[in-house]
């Protein structure tokens, strides 16, 4: 069950993003930042993202790696909107343009530009994992069909009709596997979208 934990346990981490913010860090920090709050990552599959590799399997969606990701998990993450669509073609032309097979300089090693990463946007007072509970909550919204989750001021899970509860469960599922955790780990879900009370 998502949500197992009692609700007064959980707090809404979400914050929508700073553009006035995000658009003052270097073109590569920002394109990473964006890749966060679009589509959900966690920091390091942002860092080690290659456009050729997510892009392989056409325009609909993105395929991460399993080395990206948190547990090895590789997954699929839709791609709904233009915004998305317009940050893969920034994406692919920062690739281009610098040959780069992922976000990582060619003169620096995963480990150490993940801690260059964080500093610029410290720096900046550009928050990170917030972006990833926004997006969930986002998403959320648009797999069940239009039903807030409790972090984002919807209804208690409690207060829904048998129908709302369906569409509700069943986004709750896709966006854990969407988010990247596993079958056994939804209750971490709710961490994002809210408990189910």
């Amino acid at each position: 069950q998502i949500g197992i934990l009692e609700p007064r346990l959980r707090t809404n981490k979400a914050i929508a993003v700073d553009y006035n913010k995000v658009n003052q860090l270097p073109e590569r920090e920002k394109l990473i930042t964006l890749l966060r709050s679009e589509f959900g990552l966690r920091t390091e599959e942002a860092i080690k993202f290659n456009h050729a590799y997510a892009t392989k399997n056409g325009d609909t969606k993105i395929s991460l790696k399993g080395s990206w990701c948190k547990g090895g998990r590789p997954r699929e993450i839709p791609i709904t909107s233009t915004k998305q669509s317009h940050l893969l073609s920034l994406v692919k032309a920062h690739q281009d343009n610098h040959q780069d097979k992922s976000m990582i300089p060619h003169d620096k090693k995963f480990k150490g530009y993940y801690r260059t990463y964080n500093r610029i946007k410290a720096e900046l007072d550009i928050k990170g994992h917030e972006y990833r509970h926004a997006w969930a909550q986002k998403r959320f919204e648009e797999v069940s069909g239009g039903i807030k989750s409790p972090h984002a001021g919807g209804a208690k899970y409690s207060e829904l009709n048998s129908e709302e509860k369906q569409r509700w469960d069943m986004a709750a599922g896709v966006v854990n596997q969407e988010l990247g955790h596993g079958k056994d780990r939804q209750d971490i879900t709710s961490t994002y979208i809210g408990a189910k009370s």
